[in-house]
């Protein structure tokens, strides 16, 4: 396993040595873990693997989403000799789904809870002269 200063930066990750000896896998945790070895399955297949996982820093435990890409590094026959994992940083985009799916649930809690029913009108035609 190699991971470039960017990622270490990233990931809070002083020391990347701890991490040399164990399998990338189990880097992650829970359903991601299974995810992650889906995408390295994939990869040894020689198709590319993807999967979005989450991983806290190690320092500040600051919460990261990522989307991974795990693709075959091709020797001369073709065939997969290495991995190479891409991790793109899509916190932002999942905190903003997780807004919006809050803010559906809200709105539909108020819109069934109404008293009152509701209804949309043409103000032209349903209120003429309006």
């Amino acid at each position: 396993m190699f991971m470039n200063e960017g990622g270490k930066q990233v990931l809070e990750i002083c020391d990347v040595a701890p991490f040399l000896n164990n399998s990338w896998i189990d880097f992650w945790e829970g359903e991601d873990r299974e995810a992650a070895r889906a995408a390295v399955e994939a990869a040894r297949a020689g198709n590319m693997g993807r999967f979005v996982g989450y991983f806290a820093t190690r320092i500040t435990g600051q919460p990261r989403w990522w989307d991974i890409v795990v693709s075959p590094i091709l020797d001369a026959r073709g065939e997969p000799e290495r991995l190479l994992a891409l991790s793109r940083d899509v916190t932002e985009h999942k905190q903003n789904e997780k807004a919006l799916r809050e803010a559906h649930q809200f709105n539909k809690e108020i819109i069934q809870g109404a008293a009152e029913g509701h209804h949309r009108l043409r103000l032209r035609t349903a209120l003429p002269g309006i």
